[in-house]
Protein backbone atom coordinates (compact mmCIF):
# COMPACT_ATOMS: atom_id res chain seq x y z
CA UNK A 1 0.00 0.00 0.00
CA UNK A 2 1.07 3.66 -0.52
CA UNK A 3 3.02 5.68 1.90
CA UNK A 4 4.19 8.76 0.48
CA UNK A 5 2.56 11.07 -2.10
CA UNK A 6 4.70 13.51 -3.49
CA UNK A 7 2.37 16.23 -5.03
CA UNK A 8 3.90 19.32 -4.91
CA UNK A 9 4.12 21.92 -7.86
CA UNK A 10 1.06 20.95 -9.88
CA UNK A 11 -1.21 24.28 -8.70
CA UNK A 12 -4.77 21.84 -7.89
CA UNK A 13 -5.94 24.48 -6.15
CA UNK A 14 -8.82 24.33 -3.70
CA UNK A 15 -10.93 21.62 -6.28
CA UNK A 16 -7.36 19.24 -6.72
CA UNK A 17 -7.49 18.91 -3.07
CA UNK A 18 -10.98 18.27 -2.82
CA UNK A 19 -10.45 15.62 -4.94
CA UNK A 20 -7.59 14.06 -3.61
CA UNK A 21 -9.06 14.45 0.21
CA UNK A 22 -11.53 11.83 -1.12
CA UNK A 23 -9.70 9.58 -2.51
CA UNK A 24 -7.11 9.78 0.48
CA UNK A 25 -9.59 8.74 3.22
CA UNK A 26 -9.24 5.41 2.03
CA UNK A 27 -5.39 5.37 2.46
CA UNK A 28 -5.34 4.84 5.92
CA UNK A 29 -1.66 3.66 5.61
CA UNK A 30 -0.42 6.63 4.77
CA UNK A 31 2.40 8.89 6.43
CA UNK A 32 3.55 10.93 4.32
CA UNK A 33 1.70 13.70 2.61
CA UNK A 34 3.67 16.65 0.25
CA UNK A 35 1.17 19.60 -1.15
CA UNK A 36 3.60 22.18 -0.96
CA UNK A 37 3.15 25.29 -3.55
CA UNK A 38 -0.39 23.96 -5.00
CA UNK A 39 -2.63 27.14 -4.61
CA UNK A 40 -4.61 25.11 -1.41
CA UNK A 41 -6.92 27.43 -0.07
CA UNK A 42 -8.97 27.49 3.01
CA UNK A 43 -12.14 25.09 1.22
CA UNK A 44 -9.32 22.57 0.15
CA UNK A 45 -7.50 22.65 3.78
CA UNK A 46 -10.60 21.91 5.02
CA UNK A 47 -11.21 18.71 2.62
CA UNK A 48 -8.06 17.71 3.41
CA UNK A 49 -8.33 18.52 7.38
CA UNK A 50 -11.31 15.56 7.13
CA UNK A 51 -9.44 13.37 5.38
CA UNK A 52 -6.68 13.54 7.96
CA UNK A 53 -8.60 12.52 10.39
CA UNK A 54 -9.51 9.04 9.78
CA UNK A 55 -5.61 8.73 8.61
CA UNK A 56 -3.96 7.92 12.22
CA UNK A 57 -0.30 6.69 10.91
CA UNK A 58 0.46 10.31 9.18
CA UNK A 59 3.55 10.94 10.33
CA UNK A 60 5.18 14.44 8.07
CA UNK A 61 2.44 16.75 6.32
CA UNK A 62 3.87 19.63 3.95
CA UNK A 63 1.34 22.43 2.75
CA UNK A 64 3.95 24.85 2.51
CA UNK A 65 3.44 27.84 -0.31
CA UNK A 66 -0.28 27.62 -0.99
CA UNK A 67 -2.94 30.15 -0.24
CA UNK A 68 -4.27 29.08 3.07
CA UNK A 69 -6.02 31.45 5.23
CA UNK A 70 -7.71 31.41 9.09
CA UNK A 71 -10.43 29.16 8.39
CA UNK A 72 -7.79 26.30 6.54
CA UNK A 73 -5.61 26.88 9.25
CA UNK A 74 -7.44 26.45 11.98
CA UNK A 75 -8.79 23.10 10.41
CA UNK A 76 -5.86 21.86 10.50
CA UNK A 77 -4.82 22.95 13.92
CA UNK A 78 -8.00 21.32 15.40
CA UNK A 79 -6.99 17.77 14.68
CA UNK A 80 -3.08 18.21 15.77
CA UNK A 81 -3.57 16.90 19.23
CA UNK A 82 -5.89 14.06 17.59
CA UNK A 83 -3.29 12.95 15.16
CA UNK A 84 -0.37 11.17 17.58
CA UNK A 85 1.65 10.08 15.00
CA UNK A 86 2.32 13.65 13.52
CA UNK A 87 5.93 14.46 14.18
CA UNK A 88 6.64 17.26 11.25
CA UNK A 89 4.37 19.88 10.16
CA UNK A 90 5.41 22.20 7.59
CA UNK A 91 2.39 25.49 6.97
CA UNK A 92 4.14 28.27 6.53
CA UNK A 93 2.83 31.44 7.61
CA UNK A 94 4.41 33.73 4.69
CA UNK A 95 3.01 31.81 2.26
CA UNK A 96 0.03 30.90 3.88
CA UNK A 97 -2.16 33.41 4.88
CA UNK A 98 -3.46 32.80 8.25
CA UNK A 99 -2.99 35.47 11.32
CA UNK A 100 -0.71 35.15 14.06
CA UNK A 101 -3.48 34.08 16.22
CA UNK A 102 -3.85 31.05 14.37
CA UNK A 103 -0.15 30.74 13.86
CA UNK A 104 0.18 30.92 17.83
CA UNK A 105 -2.67 27.91 18.07
CA UNK A 106 -0.75 25.84 15.58
CA UNK A 107 2.48 26.33 17.85
CA UNK A 108 1.24 25.44 20.84
CA UNK A 109 -1.08 22.50 19.54
CA UNK A 110 2.18 21.30 18.49
CA UNK A 111 4.51 21.49 21.32
CA UNK A 112 7.55 19.28 21.02
CA UNK A 113 7.72 18.18 17.63
CA UNK A 114 9.36 19.46 14.24
CA UNK A 115 7.18 22.47 13.11
CA UNK A 116 8.00 25.08 10.51
CA UNK A 117 5.21 27.80 10.63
Amino acid sequence: SMTHLYFGGNSIGDDGAIALASALVVMASMTHLYFSNNNIGDEGAIALARALAVMGSMNTLCLNANNIGDDGASAICALLPHMEALNHLEIDQPNNHYSSAVASQIRSSFLGKELFV
